[in-house]
């Protein structure tokens, strides 16, 4: 106790500094997302997951240079036909890669993980994001093709509800119009 009485000052100690890397996923319009990741020095490798639920969907694996090293794998894909890019694009001091054949309206898991050279882990992190969901334009048109009310985003799986004036068509020597409903009911 007599020692440390002689020092005015013991020291202060600080953290080193981490940079931070930052990891995005945006849905897109056609169901999919675009992930967005910044470089991490002495980075070798970005292994990225999608998952739905407890499985994963999709396994990407990226070069420092930001070239796909696998094919993408797992799950059947809503569009079994599609091309997936070979690389990521240059994005400021990162990378950017769409994935776009996933369900509408679901929820994923976005899980990157960083390693170096030697295998080690750099970076982790894993973020959540849901796909647009589906939506049909509905038009509803009077009998001489006429466009009475257009909706423009209605949600697959949700009844459309007609809010404009009650159409009409105007009597003819022969027949007499009222209006009874909509073809398809609603």
């Amino acid at each position: 106790a007599n020692i440390w009485k002689e020092f005015n000052v013991i020291g202060v100690m600080f953290a080193d500094e981490v940079e931070t890397a930052v990891f995005s996923a945006t849905p897109t319009d056609d169901y999919g997302v675009i992930l967005e990741w910044q470089a991490v020095e002495n980075a070798v490798l970005y292994n990225i997951d999608i998952i739905q639920g407890n499985d994963t969907i999709r396994e990407l694996q990226f070069d420092s240079n930001g070239k796909l090293l696998n094919s993408p794998s797992n799950a059947p894909s809503r569009y079994p036909n599609i091309h997936h890019a070979s690389t990521a694009i240059l994005s400021g001091n990162g990378w950017r890669y769409e994935v776009n054949d996933l369900d509408p309206g679901t929820n994923y898991t976005y899980s990157i993980t960083v390693k170096a050279e030697n295998g080690s882990v750099l970076y982790t992190q894993s973020i959540g994001f849901t796909t647009k969901e589906e939506t049909f334009i509905i038009k509803f048109v009077n009998w001489n093709g006429e466009e009475l009310l257009v909706l423009p985003e209605v949600v697959k799986g949700t009844t459309p509800s007609y809010t404009g004036e009650t159409p009409v068509r105007p009597n003819t020597a022969e027949y007499t119009y009222t209006f009874v409903g909509w073809t398809p009911a609603i």
